[in-house]
């Protein structure tokens, strides 16, 4: 699987709408362990809320991260998995575009 490094994510990498296969390959292109030191805690996003427009890039990428690794033995809803996904989608395109 290829990792994306959150400082060299372009446009281009994020998928423009939900497919469980491309949020898969996008969410797992990146790697929390390697970028732990540009963490803080103020860029945790709780999957029980919708991301927003005053979280960070790094932020966006775990959050989906994780909803990758707790979706992927058992999508209990799709529809909603499907819609935070596509918001996050769209809050780091217009991050992206920003910087």
């Amino acid at each position: 699987m290829k990792k994306i490094a959150t400082n060299q994510l372009n446009l281009e990498d994020i998928p423009m709408n939900y497919k469980w296969n491309s949020f898969v390959q996008f969410a797992l292109s990146f790697d929390p362990r390697l970028e732990m030191d540009q963490w803080s805690e103020s860029d945790y996003i709780s999957p029980s809320r919708l991301p927003t427009e005053s979280d960070s890039i790094i932020g966006l990428r775990g959050y989906l991260y994780h909803l990758q690794r707790v979706n992927n033995q058992d999508i209990n809803d799709e529809n909603t998995l499907k819609f935070r996904v596509e918001k996050a989608y769209s809050l780091l395109r217009e991050k992206l575009r920003e910087s």
